[in-house]
């Protein structure tokens, strides 16, 4: 479905694409970002300076070939209030853990290297890639209530100001003109925000003003590194580390094939193959290290990225680039930190209902757009159980592995299109 205005190796002309573009994507991952680092009580001005440093090296690994943006992972967040609990507090247990997703991380890209990517094609076909990437899109929608909510509890004020984000991303993206057509998540949420401080005057209190307070032009973030003490270590860490850590890695290595799946069908390059799932993999693994080591967090692709990727059309690696650049940036200077703590999240929930929607939208063409032949009953049982089981929760539990979501969905898709699609079925 691709027809981008600048592809993955192309860069913006003017200044002010160089400067928005990048900031519209650093938008669209923030919400996930900010409310990951929150729950598991880890510093969000580190958090998002790991975002950018472990994109770049991303960027760097997969040769500027893959647009995606990687921030702190939301699958890796029961692991990492284990490991906080589990060592009383010290960062340390969980750059170990970070450790060990990159140690598995790399082992598999190796793998991938010396036996080539064909049989993961063959496992994957348009009819398993369309329906997993529908599940990442309408699985993330189901954090939209959570966005919408004002001090942890359902407000109709929230529910309303997210409308109204989504129907001005909406129609800037239809009837925009020029170069504000590519860029309605932005126009959304400064319109939303605009809204917000409206409805201040009216006694609504939504923006958190209070992150303004006591401001500072720079302060360095809280970096996992400097505050883990390495003298605390234990060695009846390491086993327990593995059990936490492992089970969930396995987990996002299957999302990494669905994401990444994902952005190709949008920009029309097939990244498993280009720069290859196996520097994809090793990007990712080592982005997760450096996401421990500096905001004490895995990181993981994004599919907010992906979504803002697809709206904008713009697939420049350079824009990815430059946004992680500003997110390390950002979380070095105080005031913009304020701002992006100060936004309400109904006003990200806005985008959202629009970004994640889009992500189910791109497998749905893919399905239909990939000459699959559904008279085949085997197609069909095949989109059938992916989208049942993704999308119902179903989960598989067995002992220290937990497949669930997008994840089980993907492993009994692909197990069903074996048994179902060989040579030897029949329809």
């Amino acid at each position: 479905m691709s027809n981008l205005i600048y592809g993955i190796q192309d860069k913006p002309k003017t200044f002010k694409e160089w400067l928005l573009y990048p900031i519209q994507q650093v938008f669209a991952v923030l919400t996930a970002t900010l409310l990951i680092s929150t729950i598991c009580g880890t510093p969000l001005d580190a958090g998002m300076a790991a975002a950018g440093i472990g994109t770049i090296v991303y960027l760097i690994l997969t040769g500027f070939k893959s647009p995606m943006f990687v921030s702190n992972a939301g699958g890796t967040v029961s692991a990492v209030m284990g490991a906080i609990a589990l060592s009383g507090g010290n960062f340390l247990a969980v750059i170990i853990g970070g450790f060990i997703v990159a140690l598995l991380y790399a082992a598999v890209a190796l793998a991938i290297k010396i036996a080539g990517v064909d049989w993961l094609n063959r496992l994957l076909p348009p009819v398993v890639v369309g329906s997993i990437i529908m599940v990442i899109g309408i699985n993330l929608s189901k954090f939209a209530p959570t966005y919408v909510q004002v001090n942890g509890e359902y407000s109709l004020v929230g529910v309303i100001v997210a409308l109204v984000v989504m129907l001005i991303t909406a129609i800037t993206a239809k009837y925009g003109k020029g170069f504000l057509k590519t860029i309605p998540f932005l126009i959304a949420l400064a319109g939303g925000y605009i809204l917000c401080l409206i409805l201040e005057l009216f006694g609504i209190h939504l923006i958190n003003f209070t992150a303004f307070k006591d401001l500072t032009l720079f302060s360095a973030p809280k970096f996992a590194f400097l505050s883990a003490d390495f003298s605390g270590f234990k060695w009846e860490w390491i086993p327990q580390l593995i059990i936490l850590f492992v089970p969930t890695s396995l987990v996002l290595l299957t999302e990494h094939v669905g994401d990444h799946k994902s952005l190709s069908s949008v920009i029309g390059t097939d990244l498993i193959v280009t720069p290859g799932l196996h520097r994809t993999l090793l990007g990712d693994g080592c982005a997760s290290f450096i996401g421990t080591l500096i905001g004490a967090q895995p990181n993981t692709s994004y599919g907010e990225s992906i979504s803002c990727t697809a709206v904008s059309k713009v697939g420049s690696t350079y824009v990815i680039a430059v946004a992680a650049a500003m997110m390390v940036l950002a979380s070095f200077f105080r005031p913009l930190m304020a701002l992006f703590e100060s936004i309400p999240s109904c006003i990200f929930g806005g985008v959202s209902l629009i970004a994640y929607g889009y992500i189910a939208f791109s497998g749905l063409n893919t399905l239909l757009n990939s000459n699959i032949d559904y008279n085949n009953t085997g197609n069909v049982m095949v989109v059938a159980s992916i989208l049942t089981i993704g999308i119902g929760g179903l989960a598989f539990t067995a002992g220290i592995f937990s497949f669930s979501g997008v994840s089980l969905a993907m492993i009994v898709g692909v197990l069903m299109n074996l048994i179902l699609n060989n040579k030897k079925s029949s329809k």
